[in-house]
């Protein structure tokens, strides 16, 4: 029994954790590992994929099953297996086929457990699959094998305001849209995001208390918890936390450790 057991600590990974490098600071890799020695668990919560996650998972310490796909799955990278996953369902292939009529010019990107599938692609989708580094193929909608996990559009950030305006109108009751990066507004079933997918790992886990920390507006679920906010967190996420801490390039998730520890009972 470390001073940390039974205590989890959710974290997003870009923009929080990883620096614009795609690494983890010295600082904070040796908090991490600190935090679980003393018994911690620390949890990954990230919109990253499966493939996408792997890239950097060498980078990244923790000891739980990961959620991924900002909530479409939990994944268990120590046995290969999604333990749970969240896809779309319903009407989302023809929700998407009518936004792409109302927005011509707008790409999609559908994400499954082991692919990425690209309609319509443009330099976003490009950019966005090197940075994560996941393969992918070019597919008319009709082809994309189902079910989803989620649905990214690509594009300026205004144009995916709109988007998010015209899907949250028309479909506001069975999908949700949100945006995980200012380009990358993420189309994902209403019971799939990072806030329930952590409170599966942390009853899983039988834990006791939970805390988290994340910067985008896909970290807004993980306000149920005891939510930190990075000092480049969008403005939402700062006033839905309970406290600002450092910018992620200035050890953010060591901070937080630091005043968990400093809660932590004797």
């Amino acid at each position: 029994m470390g001073k940390f057991s039974g205590i989890l600590l959710a974290s997003d990974l870009d923009g929080t954790l990883l620096s614009g490098h795609k690494t983890v600071s010295a600082g904070n890799r040796q908090a991490i590992e600190y935090f679980m020695a003393e018994g911690g668990l620390f949890c990954p919560a990230t919109g990253r994929s499966l493939h996408g996650f792997a890239t950097v998972e060498p980078e990244v310490p923790y000891n739980t099953p990961c959620v991924l796909f900002n909530g479409s799955c939990v994944y268990d990278y120590a046995s290969g297996e999604a333990v749970r996953t969240a896809p779309l369902r319903g009407s989302y292939v023809q929700a998407c086929r009518e936004v792409l009529d109302a927005f011509p010019e707008l790409p999609l990107e559908v994400h499954n457990l082991h692919m990425t599938y690209v309609y319509r692609g443009t330099a976003f989708n490009d950019e966005h699959m090197r940075v994560i580094g996941a393969p992918y193929a070019a597919a008319a909608l009709a082809d994309i094998p189902q079910p989803w996990l989620k649905a990214v559009f690509c594009d300026e950030h205004d144009i995916l305001r709109a988007v998010q305006r015209w899907m949250r109108k028309r479909y506001g009751g069975i999908f949700d849209c949100v945006f995980s990066h200012k380009y990358l507004l993420e189309l994902q079933d209403l019971v799939a995001n990072k806030g329930d997918q952590v409170a599966y790992v942390a009853k899983r886990f039988g834990v006791r208390r939970v805390y988290a920390v994340g910067d985008g507006e896909n970290d807004l679920s993980l306000a149920r918890f005891e939510l930190f906010a990075p000092q480049n967190a969008e403005r939402a996420v700062k006033r839905a936390a309970r406290k600002t801490v450092s910018a992620c390039e200035k050890d953010a998730v060591a901070e937080v450790i630091g005043i968990i520890e400093r809660e932590a009972p004797l």
